[in-house]
């Protein structure tokens, strides 16, 4: 599709936020920055998705905000416009999630907040991935993947140890908490539920030389702790003491 024919597609406005239904038959709202609502239906949307796997058609949106999983689902459209040579400097959400990604895609666009690659087979990060994204990136969720401890490095994360609020690493294969976790300055949410963690080391989590700490949730249960084994102040940082979730644990009484 030649990007002329861009004029033809409804939903091409001066700012768009893309939302997709995977359901037939069915209609997509979508709201443009002139104020506009317009509904499209499920076979213009089908052709409108394979507009965006073609990085021209990227190329001319002048403002694209997000890209929702039934899209991005084709996963090479970010090998082929969405990536660091900043084709679309405006796309601030990306959805992976449901693909076959063995590991986090090196050249992500940079101007990412947040990015979700849930329900992959992700099992590795590379060092340096997120090194290029000029500390944007808030939220990043790899849930339901089989990432490992050796899976990742304190290296992987550099580009986010500044800007990251939300962290979800909940159902993967961790067998301890991630050493790379205080490194995080601005840290919020942590979620390592629904691993096979045994083991947290002392200021794995909190160190006493990291004051100012913004974490309030941190999220443990269904793991292999034995409580009597964590180390006192591990947890100390915790602004919120309602915030830690220890229970319930694998083989263990959900007696707190």
């Amino acid at each position: 599709m030649e990007p002329s024919s861009l004029s033809s597609i409804p939903f091409m406005s001066r700012r768009s936020e893309i939302s997709a239904s995977s359901q037939p038959g069915s209609t997509s709202r979508r709201y443009s920055q002139s104020g506009g609502m317009s509904g499209v239906s499920s076979s213009m949307m089908s052709a409108q998705i394979a507009c965006l796997a073609q990085p021209l058609c990227l190329a001319t949106l002048p403002i694209l905000v997000s890209l929702p999983k039934s899209i991005s689902q084709l996963v090479s459209c970010w090998q082929g416009g969405l990536g660091t040579d900043g084709t679309v400097k405006s796309l601030e959400a990306l959805d992976l999630s449901y693909n076959r990604f063995t590991s986090v895609p090196m050249n992500l666009p940079r101007h990412l907040r947040k990015l979700t690659l849930q329900h992959n087979n992700i099992s590795h990060i590379a060092a340096f991935t997120f090194r290029h994204m000029r500390s944007n990136l808030q939220s990043l969720s790899l849930s339901h993947n089989v990432l490992s401890n050796e899976g990742m490095e304190r290296v992987s994360f550099v580009g986010t140890y500044r800007s990251l609020g939300e962290l979800l690493l909940d159902n993967n294969r961790l067998g301890e908490v991630p050493r790379c976790v205080r490194q995080f300055k601005n840290l919020q949410v942590l979620r390592l539920d629904n691993n096979q963690i045994r083991l947290v080391r002392q200021w794995a989590v909190c160190h006493p030389r990291n004051s100012g700490s913004t974490l309030t949730s941190i999220h443990l249960e269904n793991n292999l702790l034995e409580m009597e084994k964590i180390p006192p102040n591990a947890f100390s940082c915790l602004t919120d003491a309602q915030g830690l979730v220890l229970y319930p644990q694998q083989g263990h009484s959900n007696d707190q």
